[in-house]
This record gives structure tokens, sequence and C-alpha cells, in this order.
């Protein structure tokens, strides 16, 4: 598989003192990465830092074996929209004003697949569909929905820019159980009819196990280890990878 994503060394310091220290891992076409941690170990802000909404303070960002840095504004711009975040709460990821068929057109508006001219309502509908809603929520806005209809709307905006590449950051935490359920199917949906890759960020790592091809582990700003999610799984290597692991187990029984 081509390599998509490429992050070297990267690293970011506060003035707080928290840090993302010199993270380094690659992300291929097709392939769905999982990053484990607790919270507060740097996850959000390394998936912010490869979209561009944080500035690094050191380190490489290359995509599709292209340096970031050696774009202009407006190159970096188009390369990033490439990119498509799915956030952690279904609500307030939306914007409260927007009725949904608002929130989709920004999507599509934002990767110039349809102009401001054109309604693009088949275009609404169609992904709609794919994500497992109804044409009519169109006209609804987001406290109209529920969480799990707003997270499908959060997955339906990202992929109305035509990503190469999705980063969904703690997207099933804010949600029921049965609700999880359900959207992972629609990843695994998505992983399988679009060839999307993702980095999917989590603390949980059965929730990982089900959709992901590798996984890395995050501790304190740096990726303490990192393979595919048989080795991760059956054989650990490092102490904290064990402690996630029996965590988790303690939560199933």
């Amino acid at each position: 598989m081509k390599e998509i994503l490429r992050v070297e060394n990267l690293k970011k310091i506060y003035r707080s003192g928290n840090t993302i220290g010199e993270v380094s891992f690659s992300l291929h076409e097709g392939e769905f990465l999982g990053l484990i941690g607790e919270s507060g170990c740097g996850k959000s802000t390394l998936a912010r830092l490869i979209c561009g909404l944080l500035q690094k303070t050191s380190g490489t960002i290359y995509y599709r074996g292209q340096n970031l840095e050696n774009y202009s504004a407006e190159e970096k711009r188009k390369t990033l929209r490439n990119i498509q975040m799915i956030f952690q709460s279904p609500y307030s990821s939306l914007n409260p004003r927007f009725r949904i068929k608002d929130t989709l057109a920004e999507g599509f508006f934002r990767s110039q697949l349809l102009s401001k001219k054109e309604s693009g309502e088949e275009e609404m509908i169609s992904l709609l569909h794919e994500v497992g809603l109804k044409a009519d929520i169109l006209e609804n806005y987001p406290h109209q929905l529920s969480g799990g209809q707003c997270q499908r709307v959060g997955i339906a905006r990202a992929l109305a820019a035509n990503p190469e590449m999705i980063i969904a950051d703690e997207s099933l935490s804010a949600l029921d159980m049965l609700t999880q359920c359900q959207i992972i199917d629609l990843f695994e949906k998505i992983k399988k009819e679009r060839k999307l890759s993702c980095l999917f960020i989590s603390h949980d790592l059965f929730v990982v196990r089900n959709i992901c091809d590798r996984v890395l582990i995050m501790k304190e700003g740096k990726i303490i280890e990192e393979g595919k999610k048989e080795e991760i799984f059956k054989a650990p290597k490092k102490e904290y990878t064990q402690f996630l692991l029996e965590v988790s187990m303690s939560f199933i029984f």
C-alpha cells in the first residue's frame, strides 16, 4: 500500500508545559490506524496538528510524500482539504444555527464539488442515505436530532468534501453503547466502499480492535508502541499497553 501520510518527529510545546514529544508514524492508503491512549495524553492535539488547526513547534508532516512546509499557504489549504475531521461531540461539532442541509452544503462548497449557485440536494440525499439517514432531516436543526443522528451528519459532512483521509477523534465516546455499535458498522462500511484512510482516535482498545488494521499506543505525548492489531492485542510489548488491555477487560467483565 502507498503511504498517504507520514509524520516525523512532530512536536508541540505549550506554555503550560504539556507537550507532544517528537511523534513519528505513517498511514497508508485504505488503512485504518488506531491511536489509543488515556485522556490528556495528546491524541487530540496530534490530530489538530496534522489538520493544520494547531501550529507545530517542530517536526515534519508529509502528505503523499510532499513536505507541507514546502507549499504556499493556498497550496497547503487545498492539500489539507483531503483530510477531514470527525469530532467527539455530536452536537457541539455542528453549527446550531445551520439546518442540516446548510451543514452538508458547507462540506460540498469547501471541497469545491458544488458551487454556491447549485443546491446539491440530490448529492445531499445520496450522502444521507450512505450514512443511514433519511432525506427528511435536511430541514432540521441539530437540536432536533439524536446524538447518533448528529454524529452521522458529522460523518456525512466530512465525506461531502470527498477526502482521501479522515481523522475520527473520539467520535464514539459521547454515544450510548447501541449507537456506538451502529457507528462502528458505518465506519466499516465506509472503509470497504470508499477505501479511505483513517486515523481513528480512541481510548477504547476494543473499539479499535473491531475496525483498525494497525495500532499506535500513546502515553504522555509519545508513541510508545505500534504494530498490527493482532500483535498489540495478543502480545503487547509494553507494560502500559498491557495495563490498558487489562482496564478494558475489567469494563467488559
